[in-house]
Formats: C-alpha cells, sequence, structure tokens
C-alpha cells in the first residue's frame, strides 16, 4: 500500500516550536482567540489538497508503483495541478519535505516528477528511467574497454529512446559517473604508479 509520511500528522509543521512538544493538531496549539478556526480549516485543506496529489500520481505512475523505476513516467507539477484544480505553487507547497511509503520503497513526493521522453515505440519514460538505464549499462560494462558518451546514446536509440549525445554527457556529470575519458586519465595514472 501507499502510505504518506512527513506529514502534519507525523512530524512538526514548517518547525514552528509550538508543535515540538508533541502535538498533533492546531485546536492543541496555544493561539489567540479565533485563530483557531482559520488555522483549522487551512490544515484541513492542506491536507485534503494533499490526498488529492497523491491519488493523481499514483494514478498515472501505477507502472512505477508496480514494476519499479524503468516504468516511471514523464510528470510535470503544471499536470497535477491541473487534474487537482490548484496552482503549481500550491502542489510544490503540498509536496515540500514529504515522503511517501510505496511498494518500490520510500521516496520523496518531489521524485516522482520528471521530464521525459517519448520513445519510438509511443511510451512516455521519465528522465530518471532513463538515468537508471544508463546507471544499470555502465554497471555492466566491460571495464576495460568503457562506453563513450556516443555509444551509451546509440545502445538507448537502439532501445527507441531518443537521446542525443550531450544528454548523456549531462546525465553522467549529475549521477556522478566519470566520462571515457577522465577514466582512461584515471586509469593511465594508476598505470604510471604502478610503474614506479
Amino acid at each position: 500500500g501507499i502510505r504518506l509520511r512527513g506529514g502534519a500528522d507525523e512530524y512538526p509543521a514548517h518547525g514552528d516550536k509550538r508543535w515540538a512538544d508533541g502535538a498533533r493538531t492546531p485546536e492543541s496549539v496555544p493561539y489567540p482567540a479565533g485563530v483557531h478556526e482559520v488555522l483549522l480549516r487551512s490544515w484541513r485543506s492542506g491536507r485534503a489538497t494533499l490526498r488529492k496529489i497523491v491519488r493523481v500520481i499514483v494514478q498515472r505512475q501505477r507502472g512505477f508503483l508496480e514494476r519499479g523505476i524503468l516504468r516511471l513516467c514523464p510528470l510535470t507539477m503544471h499536470e497535477v495541478a491541473e487534474a487537482v484544480g490548484v496552482h503549481e505553487t500550491s502542489v510544490f507547497r503540498a509536496i515540500h519535505g514529504r515522503r511517501v511509503a510505496t511498494p518500490q520503497g520510500v521516496f520523496p513526493l518531489a521524485f516522482f516528477f520528471s521530464p521525459g521522453f517519448q520513445t519510438g515505440d509511443g511510451r512516455s519514460l521519465s528522465s530518471r528511467a532513463v538515468h537508471s538505464m544508463i546507471r544499470r549499462l555502465i554497471k555492466e560494462e566491460d571495464t576495460y574497454h568503457p562506453y563513450s558518451d556516443m555509444a551509451l546514446a546509440q545502445i538507448l536509440q537502439a532501445r527507441t529512446i531518443p537521446i542525443a549525445r550531450r544528454t548523456i554527457a549531462k546525465y553522467r556529470k549529475q549521477l556522478h559517473i566519470p566520462s571515457t575519458y577522465d577514466w582512461r586519465k584515471r586509469a593511465a595514472a594508476r598505470k604510471r604508479i604502478r610503474v614506479e
């Protein structure tokens, strides 16, 4: 099942010290008279919005929830905001600092928002799924003959993922994976150290 974590029912809201004593609802916090009703309405509204957002994420990311990272679809906050009927900034505020427990593990809600690619066979694939593919290809490569960015791009293009060499280079940087050139430089330096 899916379970939210990091919400007002589990952690203090916005670092407010008045919540730190274990109070879990706005009624139990000492505010001036009349403010409780406003806070309570706002708190309930925020929780309702968060539930709607999670419902949309679950609907759109069912493939990921059932089969893993390679089934993660591209999704933007704009799309979710339109589906829920709120502004994008409301989506951003609602998911900020929140995590969700899924069959695939615990993830920040922001994890589910990612741009993507339209594959040659008509599927949509998130950039996080492509990151995972690149990481897997590099992990399985021959360490004496690592793939160049061009070779990786060609492998993914053969799998109907339209990706450029420059995009592979950018993703390598984001994933902290050295390029073939850097790898060869390090290997040469290790050889020199062994010889000396």
